[in-house]
């Protein structure tokens, strides 16, 4: 994404990989505008690029690389999201922008790249494989003894609107808070 406004809610970006020679970016490349990220969960992402020269390189942000425009700074916030688990990249959050990465509530990530964050192991977050676990989209389960059941400070974007649902359309919450990342653990 480039040079504008965005709002991802209950999102996530699994598994993908930058590979047209950006330096990174492999669950989101954004320029310019800005950008806030509620309850979503950026897993498993990679950013390299094939160079003749140098063979497979590694570019920053694996999850999201963040820039400014020529024309626009970016601006990017961030609120009970879990970033993370990057196979192949220098690391998970990169921030080449003037303004600082905005964050709010609960947010965990696993290499300690993207500011304001809880820096877990990937094994405390417990998330499952990615499969149907209903909804329209495949997704990364909550597994029972996650420390994201339950974690989030408040039901509420970035905007201060409730999240009274996760990605596949459950209701939260369920227990005494809302999880933090995209979906309600069962």
């Amino acid at each position: 994404m480039t040079r504008g406004a965005a709002d991802a809610r209950n999102g996530s970006a699994n598994k993908h990989n930058t590979s047209d020679g950006f330096l990174g970016g492999g669950g989101i490349f954004f320029e310019g505008g800005s950008l806030a990220i509620s309850y979503s969960t950026l897993w498993l992402n990679s950013a390299s690029f094939s160079d003749d020269e140098w063979g497979i390189v590694e570019g920053d942000g694996a999850a999201i690389y963040s820039e400014d425009h020529p024309e626009f700074a970016s601006q990017v916030s961030i609120k009970n999201s879990v970033i993370g688990n990057s196979p192949l990249g220098n690391s998970d959050c990169y921030n080449g922008g003037t303004n600082p990465f905005r964050v709010a509530g609960v947010n965990f990530d696993t290499d300690g790249s993207c500011p304001g964050f809880i820096h877990v192991a990937v094994d405390d977050l417990k998330l499952g494989p990615l499969a149907d676990n209903g909804g329209p989209t495949v997704t990364h389960a909550l597994l029972p003894d996650s420390i994201a059941i339950n974690a989030a400070t408040d039901c509420t974007d970035w905007f201060s609107t409730a999240v009274t649902k996760d990605q596949r359309g459950v209701a939260r919450p369920q227990g005494a808070a809302c999880d933090v990342g995209r979906l309600k653990c069962r």
